[in-house]
């Protein structure tokens, strides 16, 4: 029986996109409050604390991303963790996987040009 690499295996079940500082899309909560996106997912996100606006594990968050391939996109999730300097969401309404792959081939075109 063969073991496999554990680097093979993928070990999230949904496709992530991380963005790079200068490439963050913004996150725009119902009451106004805005983040900046870190990553998406399908079913999650992790945005930048805004300190102005604190919130705790459990909160529900309602809004929307602003992608900036496709506009904005309303999700509503669960804030899941908390770190230093970011809160990581499990969206229950989340954001459609063509829109996640737009997403990933605009910052490869993106950074086509960039040394």
């Amino acid at each position: 029986m063969s073991q496999q690499d554990p680097h093979s295996i993928n070990k999230r079940n949904f496709y992530r996109v991380l963005y790079p500082e200068r490439e963050r899309p913004s996150f725009v909560s119902d009451d106004k409050v805005e983040y900046c996106v870190l990553d998406i997912s399908e079913k999650g996100m992790r945005l930048l604390k805004n300190e102005k606006a604190p919130l705790e594990i459990s909160s529900t968050l309602k809004g929307s991303v602003v992608l900036h391939s496709s506009g904005s996109v309303n999700v509503i999730g669960k804030i899941i963790r908390d770190t230093e300097d970011s809160l990581a969401v499990l969206l229950r309404v989340g954001i459609p996987f063509s829109l996640i792959i737009n997403e990933q081939q605009y910052l490869q075109q993106v950074n086509k040009y960039i040394d």
